[in-house]
């Protein structure tokens, strides 16, 4: 289908301002693909995709965490800046793959990190049971 010079100003305009191919064809009738051909030719500056956003694994978990409370997936996402599938996924990797997977390649710990940690935390277990015993 041909279009005219305004319905990809249009388009793109709704780019820029829902920030998503998917928002921007519902706003303007126009497939994503089509939109998403004109956004990376460059044809209107600041049309791009908003840049992508990179949460801890802490904030992806207590998303997650909120979400198997029964808290939205739109609600959870737009409080985070991302779609309601990345709350959704999140929740699939986590019960699928477990916790590691949605650890960012700066919050992999090594397994030196990883045993001294341990050793940190067996000590305060130890402590605490000590003190649960004098309590008693």
């Amino acid at each position: 289908m041909a279009y005219s010079a305004d319905d990809r100003v249009r388009a793109l305009v709704a780019l820029r301002d829902c920030g998503t191919y998917s928002g921007a064809e519902r706003a303007t009738g126009i497939s994503r693909e089509t939109i998403r051909g004109w956004a990376t030719s460059g044809a209107l500056p600041g049309a791009r995709r908003k840049s992508p956003v990179r949460l801890t694994y802490e904030e992806k978990v207590a998303a997650v965490r909120r979400l198997c409370l029964g808290e939205r997936a739109g609600a959870l996402a737009s409080e985070a800046g991302v779609s309601a599938s990345a709350v959704s996924g999140w929740r699939a990797t986590l019960s699928r793959e477990g916790a590691p997977a949605l650890m960012g390649d700066r919050e992999v710990a090594t397994a030196d990190e990883l045993a001294a940690r341990n050793r940190e935390l067996e000590l305060r277990v130890a402590v605490l049971e000590a003190k649960l015993e004098i309590l008693k």
